[in-house]
């Protein structure tokens, strides 16, 4: 219901065009129509409207991202964690505009601040796993990936566990993983499905752009 709430906040705006909340949250709305340059000029607005306000500045770098500013956006995520360092969800952001701008050991302790935070989240140890096999960490990133493996993503994960073996050279436990992984292709539908949606009950999406990004190199990727 985009349309409608893009209408909504606009009609606030007619009345109290100075309505911080407002702004941002029409900001949001345009992002998530694919108005990314009114997305950002709204977060802008609402970031000097109230700059006291994480949410606000959370919200500025992920329209700062949206258009490719990762410097940008990764300032914007620093700023609102600066007000609150407890905002699990802009240390996690900020971990994946670190991870555009491949600094691999920054990304590393925003994606680990996250993880702290909400240990029961498993996207956030996913993508923790993915920034240490960039790291060539690899011990530590299998331990990772089973970890999150544990707490709900299953079949997506299974790839990275794959080839983080290989590189472990523990071709057993590589063979066993693809093993499942092509077992899962060749299953029913139905038997995906349900696989599928009880394995991500704990998994909070994680951006493309960072998916992206992980894609890239040594067969780590993130589905």
């Amino acid at each position: 219901r985009i349309a409608e709430a893009e209408s909504l906040y606009r009609a606030v705006l007619d009345t109290a065009s100075d309505q911080p909340e407002a702004v941002a949250l029409l900001g949001v709305v345009c992002g998530a129509k694919g108005d990314t340059e009114e997305s950002l000029l709204l977060a802008e607005r609402a970031a000097a409207l109230d700059p006291a306000a994480a949410r606000f500045h959370f919200y500025l770098g992920n329209a700062r991202l949206a258009v490719e500013d990762s410097a940008g956006a990764v300032a914007a995520f620093r700023a609102a964690l600066a007000i609150d360092s407890a905002f699990a969800e802009a240390w996690c952001t900020l971990g994946t505009a670190l991870a555009v701008m491949k600094d691999w050991g920054e990304a590393e302790k925003a994606y680990a601040a996250c993880v702290r935070l909400t240990p029961e989240e498993a996207a956030g140890w996913f993508a923790l796993g993915v920034v240490l096999s960039r790291l060539e960490r690899h011990e530590e990133a299998l331990e990772i990936y089973e970890k999150t493996r544990a707490l709900g993503i299953d079949w997506t994960i299974l790839d990275n566990i794959a080839q983080t073996c290989v590189n472990l050279h523990q071709f057993d436990r590589a063979e066993e993983a693809f093993r499942k992984i092509g077992a899962y292709k060749t299953a029913p539908r139905s038997e995906k499905e349900n696989a599928f949606h009880g394995s991500h009950h704990h998994a909070r999406p994680l951006r493309d752009d960072f998916t992206a990004c992980c894609r890239e190199d040594n067969g780590q990727t993130i589905s």
